[in-house]
């Protein structure tokens, strides 16, 4: 990781604010500096900006405004930092993608003009592969589809509701394909590296590497068939049970996996797994907070050891080999002031274990930095007015 002390790369630092009543729709983060990368939109003015804020320093260093929607809540994979940390793609104007490459706009691709939400895609060196199954060079405006065969059932197009991943051991994507299958292909060349059977009844979950999937399989009785698989050969690697019914997940540093639940009215279970089985499990007596952003309720730390997990009054932090309570912090979030139809003020924010020393809590209105002893360091939080 880049210190932020370091010069900033040309571009990337303009001092601009958070605009007005821009709610965060998606959130990543640098691929080596210490830059919590975020999409906006203000949905009454029909107009967003991309910020990064340097957790490090405690501040804001660049806004871009864009005169359409940026982000789309909810959707999984469409904010993304090409992995030479230079350019950075993002929704935009509902269906679009918007380059920004050194702080300024360096092209936008129009995917799938009928679709009325965002794009989940990958980089694939300077293009972008898209779940429409498109590779894209956004700055030359350039449009190609891939060779076949595809491996996929009903068109050339992927079902990327659970996640579309970049394998870069096979230069392959990896996602769910539309008969409900799981496929490892290769855009530059149209090989399908492995594909696994079809399920009507599961959801799939990727690793961000691409390297270990995740099939859970609903099945009567509120209980779960979670199934484990290689991502560079689709292999079974194991099978259980799991009786949390159709869980969350948040993946470790090293293909780890925590499935929990995170239910209005409870229980609150977290549970840890590997592929030799349920390892242990935590029962919180507070609801598992989180937030409609794509990041998980629980976060595991950099080193794959403690894991976070946020509740009603703070975080509270379990090892990661027994589920034990190990620590609780007063991790909170400015209270908000908005009221609006297009947030839900009650969630409370999902936590983001985002360096040794550092935790995000972060929910649409809202970014805090805090240190891992419970000390806070910074906030920054959504304008409602002005500005």
């Amino acid at each position: 990781m880049v210190k932020s002390g370091a010069n900033t790369p040309r571009g990337w630092s303009n001092g601009g604010g958070w605009p007005t009543l821009c709610l965060l729709e998606n959130v990543t983060r640098h691929p080596s500096r210490p830059w919590l990368t975020a999409a906006c939109t203000n949905h009454d003015g029909e107009a967003g900006a991309v910020l990064l804020f340097d957790w490090e320093r405690g501040q804001l260093i660049y806004t871009h405004q864009h005169e359409e929607s940026v982000g789309w809540l909810g959707s999984h994979d469409v904010l993304r930092w090409h992995p030479d940390g230079t350019r950075l793609g993002t929704t935009a104007s509902t269906n679009g993608i918007l380059v920004l490459e050194e702080g300024r706009p360096s092209g936008e691709a129009l995917p799938d003009d009928g679709r009325d939400s965002g794009v989940s895609y990958v980089w694939v060196d300077d293009r972008l592969y898209t779940d429409t199954d498109m590779l894209i060079d956004p700055t030359r405006d350039e449009y190609a589809t891939p060779p076949p065969p595809y491996p996929l059932v009903g068109g050339p197009e992927w079902n990327s509701v659970d996640g579309f991943s970049w394998n870069p051991r096979l230069r392959a994507a990896v996602a769910d394909t539309l008969d409900h299958g799981i496929a490892a292909f290769s855009p530059e060349t149209g090989s399908v590296h492995w594909r696994i059977a079809p399920s009507d009844r599961a959801r799939t979950h990727i690793s961000p590497d691409g390297r270990h999937v995740l099939r859970l399989t609903w099945q009567p009785g509120e209980t779960s068939e979670v199934a484990w698989f290689d991502g560079d050969t689709g292999a079974s690697i194991a099978t259980h049970q799991s009786d949390l019914g159709v869980p969350s997940v948040s993946w470790g540093p090293a293909g780890q996996l925590a499935l929990y639940t995170r239910t209005s009215s409870g229980p609150w279970l977290v549970e840890l797994h590997d592929p030799n089985g349920r390892r242990a499990r935590w029962h919180s007596e507070e609801r598992i907070t989180g937030s409609d952003l794509d990041l998980p309720a629980v976060s595991w730390s950099p080193d794959g050891t403690r894991l976070a997990v946020t509740v009603e009054r703070g975080v509270v932090l379990l090892d990661a080999a027994t589920a034990q309570l190990v620590g609780r912090l007063p991790v909170l979030l400015p209270e908000p002031t908005i009221r609006s139809p297009e947030y839900d003020s009650s969630r409370g924010g999902s936590v983001w274990w985002v360096a040794d020393d550092t935790l995000l809590r972060i929910e649409q209105h809202a970014v805090a930095v805090w240190s891992a002893d419970g000390s806070r360091r910074s906030d920054f939080v959504m304008p409602t007015s002005g500005g």
